[in-house]
């Protein structure tokens, strides 16, 4: 009996929905890793020695007073903060809020065993980002 993929997959119109199936699946891959919006920014330092600035996309990074606000409750020195305004001002850009950008680099350096406490002030407020 000669070879036959009909009866090879268990019928042509199997193999057929199989086809269908794998090109629906990686034409929506291609058109999710295109859009903008899953796109990572492009994060760069630019400016004269000295003064470098963050740039996101090509842009000045935008920081917003509420994630100020929220560093400023934190007892940490200027280095850290300057740091975290810089990771927050990135996470931002990829669309995430204020308050769990800073908590999420308030975790990421507890991995790193740095100690992060609220100033005496914030301690007893919602303010505090560190629980």
């Amino acid at each position: 009996m000669p070879f036959s993929w009909g009866r090879a997959a268990g019928g042509w119109h199997r193999a057929r929905c199989w086809a269908g199936v794998a090109l629906a699946s990686g034409l929506a891959y291609l058109t999710l890793s295109a859009t903008p919006g899953g796109a990572e920014p492009r994060v760069s330092y630019g400016g004269p020695p000295g003064q470098t600035t963050l740039m996101i996309d090509g842009r000045p990074a935008q920081y917003a007073a509420t994630v100020d606000r929220l560093l400023s409750r934190l007892a940490i020195s200027d280095g850290l903060r300057l740091a975290a305004r810089d990771f927050v001002a990135v996470e931002m850009a990829k669309g995430l809020a204020a308050r769990p950008a800073v908590e999420a680099w308030v975790m990421m350096k507890r991995t790193e065993e740095i100690i992060i406490r609220c100033t005496r002030v914030a301690r007893a407020s919602v303010e505090c980002v560190v629980r």
